[in-house]
């Protein structure tokens, strides 16, 4: 008995901690498990970011050995647009002497020249009013 006059049985709270130690323990692995589970979120838009960066800088290679190779071309741009056999309708048509794939730090760019259809019916091989795209992937 204690100075109040009423019995204390010990045994009944040792459940009562062993209760709340196992919901502490629960609510700190679904808390663990979701902060794991951001950062391997955070980590795949990381990777993800990075990747898409690096295809953007590798294209834009791509358009700068494109404007070197067509700063030297004879500003005719239905040889370029034929590609480097001339020949029109055949696979190499709007590729620039460097080929169809060029190896470029981690990657490889490609880069085409099209016609922006200014003639009526659109012929992509006869350039009328000298304007061409260059069309470059990483």
């Amino acid at each position: 008995m204690n100075a109040w006059g009423k019995t204390r049985v010990v045994g009944q709270q040792h459940g009562f901690i062993i209760i709340l130690s196992m919901g502490v323990i629960v609510f700190l692995t679904i808390l663990g498990s979701a902060f794991l589970m951001r950062s391997v979120h955070e980590e795949r838009v990381t990777e993800r970011s990075r990747q898409h960066e690096q295809a953007f800088q590798i294209s834009e290679a791509g358009i700068d050995d494109a404007l070197t190779v067509l700063a030297k071309s004879s500003m005719d741009w239905d040889d370029d647009l034929r590609g480097p056999d001339g020949l029109a309708g055949t696979p190499d048509d709007g590729q620039l002497p460097f080929g169809p794939s060029v190896p470029a730090g981690n990657g490889a760019y490609s880069v085409r020249l099209i016609d922006n259809q200014d003639d009526t019916p659109a012929d992509l091989m006869d350039d009328v009013d000298g304007l061409i795209r260059i069309q470059s992937a990483g």
